[in-house]
């Protein structure tokens, strides 16, 4: 595959990167809609189901500390004697919350979001700002034409 001509020909994918990020002129953001399969609407579903149930484990573990402030700790002959409490290995519930509003708000508007930071880099030849990955991707749905000052700085410049 050839790379588009505003791109160097001969350039490994990380010198090019490094070249798109230190000529590009601005950034977009780059928002790709996936409409969700049958499959991915199940996975969602279960993360749902897996991260609520996290959750109804974290709050019967809270109720339970509370009870045991409030109550006491176990009475064992004649004395009282410590309870313990493990947290398991979790995000916490603000993480929980969080992952489960997502998870549901994906399945609602029934596609996944990906973003994809794009470089607009002077095309002289065609006066025009063509737009690319850092991989040197073309992002042809975001070209646009060059500013009169664009032109005469990148004119001629770049071919």
């Amino acid at each position: 595959m050839s790379r588009h001509k505003a791109l160097p020909e001969k350039m490994t994918i990380e010198q090019l990167a490094q070249w798109i990020t230190e000529n590009k002129l601005q950034i977009k953001i780059h928002v790709e809609e996936t409409p969700l399969s049958e499959e991915k609407i199940h996975e969602y579903e279960k993360k749902i189901s897996l991260v609520t149930q996290k959750l109804i484990d974290l709050e019967i573990l809270k109720k339970s500390f509370i009870k045991t402030l409030k109550k006491g700790t176990p009475f064992f002959k004649e004395d009282f004697v410590p309870a313990d409490f493990q947290v398991p290995p979790t995000k916490g519930t603000d993480a929980l919350e969080e992952n489960r509003r997502s998870y549901s708000n994906i399945l609602k508007q029934g596609f996944e979001e990906e973003a994809t930071e794009i470089y607009g880099i002077p095309y002289g030849s065609k006066k025009t700002i063509v737009y690319f990955d850092s991989q040197g991707k073309e992002f042809p749905s975001h070209e646009e034409p060059m500013t009169k000052e664009q032109e005469d700085l990148f004119v001629g410049m770049f071919d």
